[in-house]
């Protein structure tokens, strides 16, 4: 797959795209 966001894992965590994305929709952190 793609790389679509570029950040840090906070702020990663913090993007509702990246973090359906990267962590799936039903991740809690």
């Amino acid at each position: 797959g793609k790389v679509l966001i570029h950040g840090t894992s906070d702020a990663i965590a913090n993007d509702p795209v990246a973090k359906k994305y990267y962590l799936g929709e039903n991740f809690k952190m």
